[in-house]
């Protein structure tokens, strides 16, 4: 028999579940519409933007500002940066959303830059540039701001210009480029190719922990030694610029998780570096004074601890740490990629190379041994070859060590082009960007030609608010010269040897962090020049 009661109780249910179902449908649908409805207004809202301020940089989006567009063309920063730019638009502004909704302003406008740089009382690294960057750079060169920067500046300053310190530092870039050329040899001798930035790399770091702490760390001994504090240091600096684009960055460091614990691991290994540094500095120092004479080390850092606790201009260990660190991002990496990007554009153009060693042989004279030829490589001599100048300042025009350098507004303010900027907000100017502004240098901007600084073979200079690889006004880098020795003296000394052939297949490219390093590097051969 049928059960009526449960035909009727599964008839109701069935009208029940009809019920929900048609209910889901229509949530469904109405949630679709809420997406597409959003979905449209989002994609209206840019198009508003793009109508309202075409080409003015990316599409600051309600919440997230720019960070989605960053975040996906962070491999090419530099380029996304250019990108933007136009001689029509000269400065345009960026959003991220943290920590509180920063506006980022990039400009490639010489006025504005000059204002920017002489301005420095308006013109500062600030609070936003000091959190981002003071866990590894501390309260050195590159973060401070007002009495604190002066008193650094002021040391540095005095020694920079120094007789003795050039000396001694042309005697160290002399000596380290003959290892380098040694290590070049070794390879062509075993028929193998070198990743060339690496060498670079070592070399100027023994050279400046040699110049800078009176250390040498033989990083171009025939073994090629591992030194382990240079991975630590590289990890630090590529960690930091990620921060840009990483909006929970401060949990992570508040909890030590993710790439905040990779990061803070690496800093703890150049802490132990710098420590070890200063404590051998302080016991050499202590020996001197038991025995009643006075340290007379030549390098930077004893200049920096000379003075007695409760002097005026004593550093105690931490401000010591952060000049070791300023120190090695100065000397090392900028004078190290350069060097990698010269070897990247004399292969490409081995003319050039060809040109800087036919100039060599002019003002040098031919030579068949490194040492020999080392002894000519004075301030002098160097300061005749005009075309190795032009070639370096080229080179440097294109591949900026320091690609942007941005500095935190201190109080409302408007740039020269009309830009309103206000307190906290950061302002950039982006050398690698201004290199490649057809406005600035000519139809011919992005290529290599160091024959645009030469006037009837003499170099000629141009304004530092338009070559801003070494900044201008008061910040200006004090070690310019030092590095223009450094790289003039190992170039002019591997170029007379050696000629070079990229190894086929690399992807050249940057990689995004504090300087500008190649991604994987470059690889070379090398044949003896005839």
């Amino acid at each position: 028999m049928v059960d009526m009661e449960a035909v009727g109780l599964s008839a109701g249910n069935a009208s029940v579940v009809g019920e929900d179902a048609g209910r889901e449908v229509w949530s469904l649908a109405a949630v679709g519409a809420v997406v597409i409805a959003l979905s449209t207004l989002v994609w209206m809202y840019g198009e508003l933007q793009r109508v309202r301020r075409p080409a003015r940089g990316p599409v600051r989006w309600p919440v997230v500002g720019c960070l989605l567009e960053m975040r996906r063309n962070f491999g090419r920063l530099n380029d996304w940066f250019l990108s933007y730019f136009s001689e029509d638009v000269k400065t345009y502004k960026l959003e991220l959303p943290f920590p509180n909704r920063q506006t980022v302003i990039n400009t490639v406008d010489p006025v504005n830059v000059e204002y920017i740089l002489t301005n420095i009382q308006i013109y500062g690294k600030g609070k936003a540039v000091q959190i981002r960057l003071g866990d590894f750079l501390g309260t050195g060169f590159f973060t401070a701001d007002g009495n604190v920067w002066r008193r650094h500046r002021k040391i540095a300053s005095t020694e920079f210009s120094t007789r003795k310190l050039r000396e001694h530092s042309n005697t160290v870039f002399r000596e380290d480029a003959i290892r380098l050329a040694n290590a070049l040899n070794r390879a062509m001798v075993a028929d193998k190719p070198v990743e060339f930035q690496n060498l670079a790399m070592r070399m100027t770091l023994d050279s400046i922990c040699k110049v800078a702490f009176g250390v040498d760390l033989g990083g171009l001994s025939p073994s090629l030694p591992d030194v382990p504090f240079t991975t630590a240091f590289d990890t630090a600096q590529g960690l930091l610029p990620q921060r840009l684009v990483n909006p929970v960055y401060r949990i992570q460091r508040a909890l030590n998780i993710g790439v905040e614990r990779i990061f803070r691991n690496a800093v703890r290994e150049v802490n132990l570096f710098a420590k070890d540094v200063i404590n051998k500095r302080r016991l050499e120092i202590a020996a001197a004074h038991n025995v009643g004479k006075e340290f007379k080390g030549e390098d930077l850092l004893s200049k920096f601890m000379a003075n007695k606790e409760g002097a005026e201009d004593h550093y105690n260990d931490v401000e010591l740490r952060d000049v070791v660190v300023d120190f090695l991002v100065a000397g090392r990496d900028t004078t190290g990629v350069t060097l990698a990007w010269f070897m990247y554009e004399i292969c490409c153009h081995p003319e050039i190379a060809d040109k800087v060693y036919q100039e060599g042989v002019e003002v040098l004279g031919k030579h068949t041994d490194y040492e020999s030829m080392a002894e000519k490589l004075t301030h002098d001599n160097l300061g005749r070859m005009q075309y190795l100048h032009a070639a370096l300042s080229e080179c440097l025009r294109l591949h900026p060590p320091v690609p942007r350098d941005g500095k935190t507004v201190l109080a409302d303010d408007v740039l020269p082009d009309g830009t309103v900027v206000k307190k906290g907000n950061i302002v950039q100017y982006v050398p690698y960007s201004m290199a490649r502004m057809p406005f600035l240098w000519g139809s011919d901007a992005q290529e290599l030609k160091p024959e645009r600084w030469l006037k009837d073979g003499v170099f000629q200079s141009v304004s530092p608010f338009k070559f801003t690889t070494f900044q201008a006004g008061p910040r200006i880098c004090l070690g310019r010269d030092s590095a223009y020795l450094q790289l003039k003296v190992t170039l002019a000394l591997i170029i007379h040897f050696f000629t070079f052939q990229l190894v086929p297949g690399q992807e050249i490219t940057y990689t995004s962090s504090l300087v500008m390093p190649m991604k994987n590097g470059v690889k070379v051969t090398m044949s003896p020049r005839q």
